[in-house]
């Protein structure tokens, strides 16, 4: 068994912002059933020796997180309600004057943006998430020392979906300094090959 009791851990923050690829059933080996009707009820995630991870889920018909101001020609920093905004990542947040997209912003903080110049006077502010909502998962409770780093030889993730494979995307997200391993990844959900005969 891996004791990392006495370990110490050191390593560089980045994003670990991984999109996994569309589920489709394979009933045979050389087969993959592209044309069937598959809901995917959950995915499962083993994470190995790892910290911490969350998952960001786009779906059709779910609107995104959005916060609107209008300028004043004057003001350059608006500041909203978390609940309004939220994120998993700043890099999620997009912003767009009277429909055109921005780059000329920063964050005070996580409730407070500030754009680069002011914009027109009555034109339209729109804060919004790109359509990727953080999903909370569900792990199994354990326990470590108190004066211990908190990683878990495996970790199991489940992630709540209920959604047709076409009518949503997953991405994994993690931006500790933990490391991250992601041993296996299962799925349980409603195949039914509509009564037609695959070729």
């Amino acid at each position: 068994a891996l004791n990392v009791a006495s370990d110490v851990i050191v390593g560089f923050k980045y994003n670990f912002d991984v999109e996994l690829p569309r589920t489709y059933y394979r009933p045979e080996t050389p087969v993959t059933d592209y044309t069937a009707s598959l809901t995917i009820a959950r995915m499962k995630f083993a994470v190995g020796l790892s910290g911490m991870m969350s998952f960001k889920l786009k779906q059709k018909g779910r609107l995104p997180y959005s916060v609107e101001f209008t300028g004043d020609g004057s003001t350059t920093s608006f500041s909203y309600n978390k609940r309004d905004l939220e994120f998993a990542d700043r890099s999620d947040v997009k912003v767009t004057v009277d429909g055109v997209a921005q780059t000329g912003f920063t964050f005070t903080n996580d409730t407070t943006i500030v754009l680069s110049s002011a914009p027109a006077n009555n034109a339209v502010i729109k804060f919004f998430i790109d359509e990727w909502f953080d999903v909370q998962p569900v792990s199994e409770s354990n326990q470590y020392l108190a004066n211990d780093v908190p990683l878990n030889n495996q970790t199991v993730f489940t992630i709540p979906i209920h959604q047709r494979t076409e009518n949503f995307r997953l991405k994994m997200f993690n931006n500790s300094p933990f490391p991250v391993a992601v041993n296996a990844m299962m799925w349980e959900g409603q195949y039914t090959p509509r009564f037609y005969r695959r070729a």
